[in-house]
């Protein structure tokens, strides 16, 4: 199988001969080791894209607070760690 089959072939639910293989990003891997992480992805890239697609975060900021599109406001103190909702859309929740 050509790079791609694999993964159209897994998609399908056919049997591919080897498992597609899809990295995530994780802010705080990032953090950690920037471009390292990324150099290690372009030697060795999954099936799902370029490893571009995730942009190292820039966190000279420190604590960040955000909005989402459900109207809940959250502060993450520690960057990569997960946030803490401050002010839900539905106050009875």
């Amino acid at each position: 199988m050509l790079s791609r089959d694999p993964l159209i072939a897994a998609l399908e639910f056919r049997r591919p001969d080897v498992m597609p293989v899809e990295y995530h990003a994780s802010p705080a891997g990032f953090l950690e080791h920037g471009e390292k992480l990324r150099a290690l992805w372009l030697e060795h890239r999954d099936d799902f894209g370029p490893p571009g697609r995730f942009s190292i975060p820039d966190v000279s900021s420190g604590a960040r607070r955000w909005r989402e599109g459900w109207g809940v406001q959250w502060r993450e103190e520690l960057f990569g760690t997960g946030g803490i909702p401050l002010e839900r859309a539905v106050s009875s929740l």
